[in-house]
């Protein structure tokens, strides 16, 4: 899968930069709570190994998201959630039979703040004295960074390591809609918001030039900061390395990049040996039970029941986990087939839900989104703010939360990001396509009839007049102070800077968005628990999404009574994973990238700011 793609490291794309968990079961042990536990993650102290001699074994593969997966009868492997990653090592951590970890890691699907989140997790098992394998047929930069925070990395002898750096690449659209007849009439507020540039020109501007080069100095010198501190390695000589980039598995040993070469099963072989106790596979996962129970021919019955995904709520003091994840829109998706969105409607349930149940003391409000609807964006604002009004809430930040998520973000008193996380982007984008070259080309006319000076304002037909442009302007600039003023409200003490030497659309990584005053600490979704409990005031408690994911059934009676086909509704909506192409990597990052445009095409035609 790697040597398809020798020289990604990092792919960023303009459009994704700019633009369930149930109660707490013995399966799933919460990955914060105790006094003990909370010291260990800071890395203040550690605890003497375990009296146990099982080796926990996990094999990461894949993508990492940030929210569940709703029930799929098409999918036959549904990607594992970060929060159930960090649940599944957090239990590895606290069991008291295991006295060691292998991980093998195939491919890392994630953000950089994710690779973040689950390094300090690896920390956490090796500060509970226990030791952490980690093992790599191949890997890349974001894999080898995951890698090394293991006590212990092993590659495979026919492997080869890739530490090629990074390499951002924007796709410009400009030339494109040109050939179509298309043009993108876009307006800007503030100079470093250019997520509409790819749309607008051939090369990105030199403002957003600068900008995307100090985004990638951050996260390089991060990666590089990573490496060198886990091996042992000056950082000058970890930038060498990175320069060389390629290493097969005895070069890569010479250059104490990693520690040995061996097949995977000599490794747990070996370790096996080491500690005398058996071979954990797949630790804290349900998969066995669950092809266990398919045995039995009324098992499908109970998977389709709602009380087969959680169990039933206790009085235990709760932490609730509030997900923002996709694209702010203004609405649900009126198409079973829209995914990777979030709208006021949800967080607004969320919220209603956190505040009526007495059990749930503080609130991880986890945000995973590059923005969208500027109207969306200030009611879900306003949502968390009373909220914040009523209990604790804590913002962790995923791999972005920027533009419409940092105004979001921005509600809560406090806010927690890793160091890759991608932010910032305080600015206003708006504008409409125009059409018209389009149709002439296609033999299309059109006849308008308008009544009043803007009727026409956001016809595709037609550019702004200048009158319109600057209305729809001044519209912009009323929405970027409002922007400016939501900030203010909860961090003014806290800014460096002045407000507008900070916004204007500047992008900053997690680690860069501290020194400035844009976040608070950096951490990951643990320490954002545990910075809850601490202000909760609770010790013991478990931890639960909010609310929790629908599955297959209870969209089916969600819709039963209100005139849809609801069968075809809850069955459409998985429908697309099985589109043929899409379990390739890169055919899923070429959906993507285009889905983000469309839906961005669609979210100006509605609201366009």
């Amino acid at each position: 899968m790697h040597r398809r793609r020798m020289i990604a490291a990092l792919t960023i794309a303009a459009l994704a930069i700019f633009p369930a968990l149930a109660t707490a079961t013995a399966d799933g042990e919460d990955y914060a709570g105790t006094e003990e536990e909370k010291a260990a993650s800071k890395s203040v102290v550690s605890v003497e190994a375990s009296a146990g001699s099982d080796v926990a074994f996990f094999r990461l593969d894949g993508q990492i998201s940030e929210v569940a997966e709703e029930f799929s009868l098409f999918s036959a492997k549904r990607p594992v959630t970060l929060e159930k990653w960090l649940r599944r090592l957090a239990k590895a951590r606290n069991d008291q039979d295991v006295r060691a970890v292998v991980l093998e890691v195939v491919e890392v699907q994630g953000g950089w703040a994710q690779v973040q989140e689950l390094r300090s997790a690896i920390q956490r098992i090796r500060d509970a004295g226990k030791t952490v394998h980690c093992y790599l047929a191949d890997g890349d930069l974001k894999s080898y960074v995951l890698a090394s925070a293991c006590d212990k990395v092993t590659m495979a002898p026919a492997g080869y390591l890739m530490v090629t750096g990074f390499n951002l690449q924007m796709w410009m659209y400009k030339n494109l809609l040109d050939k179509l007849g298309i043009e993108a009439d876009i307006l800007h507020i503030g100079p470093y918001k250019g997520a509409g540039e790819p749309f607008t020109r051939t090369e990105p501007s030199e403002a957003l030039k600068q900008d995307m080069a100090r985004m990638v100095d951050s996260l390089y010198a991060q990666a590089v900061e990573a490496i060198a501190e886990a091996r042992g390695l000056p950082p000058e000589e970890v930038e060498r390395l990175i320069d060389v980039g390629l290493f097969s598995p005895v070069e890569a040993v010479e250059a104490r990049l990693i520690d040995g070469v061996l097949q995977m099963d000599d490794l747990l072989e070996s370790v096996k040996d080491e500690y005398g106790g058996k071979i954990l596979k797949e630790y804290g996962s349900k998969s066995k039970d669950a092809m266990a129970e398919m045995n039995n021919p009324f098992a499908i019955f109970k998977m389709f029941s709602p009380s087969s995904r959680a169990s039933e709520r206790t009085d235990q003091p709760t932490i609730g986990l509030i997900m923002l994840s996709g694209a702010i829109v203004d609405r649900s998706a009126e198409s079973p087939f829209a995914t990777g969105t979030v709208s006021p409607e949800d967080i607004s349930k969320a919220v209603d839900e956190a505040l009526k149940d007495d059990n749930v003391k503080a609130v991880v409000l986890r945000i995973d989104s590059p923005g969208g609807s500027s109207l969306a964006s200030d009611i879900m604002y306003s949502h968390i703010r009373r909220l914040a009004d009523a209990k604790p809430v804590i913002v962790s930040m995923g791999n972005v939360a920027a533009s419409g998520g940092y105004y979001v973000a921005s509600a809560a008193p406090t806010i927690l990001a890793d160091g890759g996380t991608i932010t910032g982007s305080i600015g206003v984008l708006g504008g409409k396509p125009v059409l018209a070259g389009l149709f002439e080309k296609i033999g299309i006319t059109t006849w308008t009839l308008q009544r009043g000076k803007m009727a026409g304002v956001f016809d595709l037909t037609e550019p702004f007049s200048p009158a319109q442009r600057e209305r729809v302007r001044g519209l912009m600039t009323a929405i970027y102070r409002q922007f400016l003023d939501r900030v203010l409200a909860t961090r003014r003490e806290k800014l460096t800077k002045p407000i507008e030497d900070l916004a204007g659309g500047r992008v900053y990584t997690g680690a860069a968005a501290l020194e400035v005053g844009l976040v608070d600490k950096l951490g990951g979704m643990t320490e954002a628990v545990y910075m809850a409990a601490e202000q909760a005031g609770v010790e013991a408690y478990e931890i639960r999404v909010i609310p929790k994911p629908q599955s297959f059934f209870e969209i089916l009676m969600e819709n039963m009574f209100t005139g849809v086909d609801a069968e075809s509704v809850a069955l459409s909506r998985y429908a697309a994973q099985m589109l043929p192409g899409l379990a390739d990597p890169m055919a899923g990052e070429v959906r993507r990238v285009l889905n983000r445009a469309l839906l961005r095409v669609q979210m100006l035609r509605r609201e366009p700011v």
